[in-house]
């Protein structure tokens, strides 16, 4: 399927396991200048490997782990947030069993940050 990405530039967010993964290789496969945002550097490493080894064109990490440690760091929990955190709340919603009462809500996933003043 040809999506016109030749040469367009794309951050996936999460771009290292599963389905993100999959799309990591399909968005670089389709000529994609392709970002992988994810806070695992050497899973990161491993899937831009792969898009080498597939014939894409040199892919680079987002952040190193230095600036990642100093984004943590400027947090108020102290860690970045990670792509369950959504999940899990999404899982929770999802479910009837645990939230089926649970109606026109807005749940703040930021770790605290947005009660940053």
């Amino acid at each position: 399927m040809d999506l016109e990405l030749n040469g367009k530039s794309i951050i996936v967010t999460g771009g290292v396991l599963n389905i993100d993964r999959a799309i990591t290789l399909a968005l670089a496969g389709d000529g994609a200048n392709v970002t992988i945002a994810d806070l695992d550097a050497n899973q990161a490493a491993a899937v831009l490997d792969e898009v080498k080894a597939n014939g894409e064109a040199d892919k680079r990490a987002m952040f190193t782990d230095n600036q990642f440690a100093k984004i943590a760091a400027s947090l108020p929990l102290k860690q970045p947030g990670r792509p369950k955190d959504i999940a899990n709340v999404v899982a929770f919603l999802s479910s009837d069993a645990v939230a089926g009462h649970i109606t026109g809500q807005v749940l703040s996933v930021s770790g605290d940050y947005s009660m940053i003043g």
